[in-house]
């Protein structure tokens, strides 16, 4: 009996090891089958942190987050997205309606941390630098949508789409970060 309590923890161990590991993103998504050509996913921001960076001798506000894959646009604010793929049936299109958001919005003591674009293998990271263009100072919020969707697509059958939120927002001519916690 000690040995098969012994057995089923060293076997469940790495289970759960793994599971709190790919918990600990940053981010939840909820699914949900509300008829029966809708689906609704909900997004919900866990944790993020606003910090001071220094990058080439320039104070920047730098968002920390977990689950983090930054939008790439040369210039313009470094902002963390998440996305989730979504089967779809065959004989429809698909369609994204944002049905209610709640956010906060912070007023930032400096600029957020600027993208440097896509960096190739062949170019060093270090020889590119953080350089804020001068066309994102603009006094909208930037990349804009809140989600979109994808052009569907079709991998070994099945029928899918990708979705992506841009839970994190930035006004950079009134230096305000919006934080969508819920979309």
């Amino acid at each position: 009996m000690k040995n098969s309590k012994k057995l089923m923890f060293i076997l469940l161990l790495p289970v759960f090891t793994l599971t709190a590991m790919f918990a600990s993103n940053g981010f939840e998504v909820y699914f949900d089958q509300t008829g029966s050509t809708q689906f609704e996913l909900n997004y919900l921001l866990d944790d993020y942190r606003i910090s001071e960076i220094i990058k080439d001798g320039i104070t920047y506000s730098q968002i920390e987050f977990e689950g983090k894959v930054a939008t790439k646009e040369k210039g313009y604010a470094e902002l963390p997205f998440i996305h989730a793929s979504v089967q779809l049936s065959d004989d429809r299109n698909v369609s994204l309606e944002i049905t209610s958001t709640d956010y906060v919005d912070y007023k930032l003591d400096y600029p957020l941390l600027p993208s440097r674009g896509t960096i190739y293998r062949n170019q060093d990271p270090a020889l590119i630098p953080y350089e804020i263009d001068d066309e994102s100072i603009t006094d909208e919020f930037y990349p804009g949508d809140i989600a979109e969707a994808m052009e569907p697509f079709i991998l070994r059958d099945i029928r899918g789409t990708n979705v992506y939120v841009y839970p994190f927002q930035y006004n950079a001519q009134q230096n305000i970060l919006r934080v969508y916690t819920d979309v």
